[in-house]
């Protein structure tokens, strides 16, 4: 049973992060700033940690995720 909730927990992080990167929008890798990296190296951390630890809700690093994706989000546009 624990490896269906590690299955599901990453296919629905995977997800969350295909969908945080769409609305993010695209850029090439030479375009990337350095806020750039933090950001998805923070993303990909809490949706790493959404699909290991099974004991918390797993509402807590999707909120986390969608947050760090919107204040990017904010951040790239200038505001």
């Amino acid at each position: 049973m624990e490896v269906l909730k590690v299955i599901f927990a990453s296919l629905f992080s995977a997800a969350i992060l295909f969908l945080i990167a769409k609305l993010i929008g695209h850029k090439q890798v030479a375009q990337l700033e350095f806020f750039d990296y933090i950001t998805g190296i923070t993303i990909g951390s809490i949706a790493a940690e959404l699909a290991t630890t099974l004991d918390d809700p797993w509402w807590k690093p999707t909120i986390a995720m969608i947050v760090y994706g919107n204040y990017h989000g904010r951040q790239s546009d200038g505001g």
